[in-house]
C-alpha cells in the first residue's frame, strides 16, 4: 500500500479545495507539479497526474476546473462504491464468524459450565442408581 507524506496531503487538500470553490492558483499547480502522482495512492494519483498534465493557460482555467470537479465526483463515487463492497464483505465475514464463533464457550458459560460439569457425574451416577433400582 502507497502512503503519502504529510506534505503532499497538503498540497492534495489545498488543491481540492481550491477546485471545489472554481479557482486553481499559479501556486497550487507548480505545488501538485512537485509530487511523484505515482506515489500518491488511487484514485487520488489520477487526479494529481491530470493536473500536471493540465493546460496551464488561464483562459483554458475554467473549463479545467469544470473538467476536474466531474474528475472528483467520479473519485467520490469510486469511493463509495469501495465503501458499499467493504461493508457487504464485513457483513458477511460477520455472518460467518457468528456461526463459526457460536459454538465457542464465552467466558461467563465457562464458569457454568464448570459448575455444571462438577454436578453431572452425580446426577448421572445417581440417575444409573436409580435405573438399577427400577430393574430390580
Amino acid at each position: 500500500m502507497l502512503t503519502t507524506n504529510i506534505s503532499t496531503n497538503v498540497i492534495i487538500g489545498m488543491a481540492l479545495v481550491e477546485i471545489l470553490n472554481g479557482e486553481l492558483t499559479n501556486q497550487t499547480i507548480a505545488a501538485v507539479g512537485s509530487i511523484n502522482y505515482r506515489e500518491v495512492p488511487p484514485p487520488l494519483n489520477h487526479l494529481v497526474g491530470y493536473i500536471q498534465g493540465m493546460n496551464t493557460d488561464p483562459a483554458m482555467r475554467p473549463s479545467q476546473i469544470t473538467s476536474l470537479m466531474a474528475e472528483i465526483a467520479t473519485i467520490g463515487e469510486w469511493l463509495m462504491s469501495w465503501a458499499n463492497e467493504v461493508h457487504d464483505i464485513s457483513r458477511i465475514i460477520g455472518i460467518a464468524l457468528f456461526v463459526e464463533l457460536s459454538a465457542v464457550v464465552t467466558e461467563g458459560e465457562q464458569s457454568n459450565g464448570t459448575t455444571e460439569s462438577i454436578w453431572t457425574p452425580r446426577e448421572t451416577a445417581r440417575l444409573a442408581s436409580q435405573a438399577s433400582q427400577i430393574m430390580s
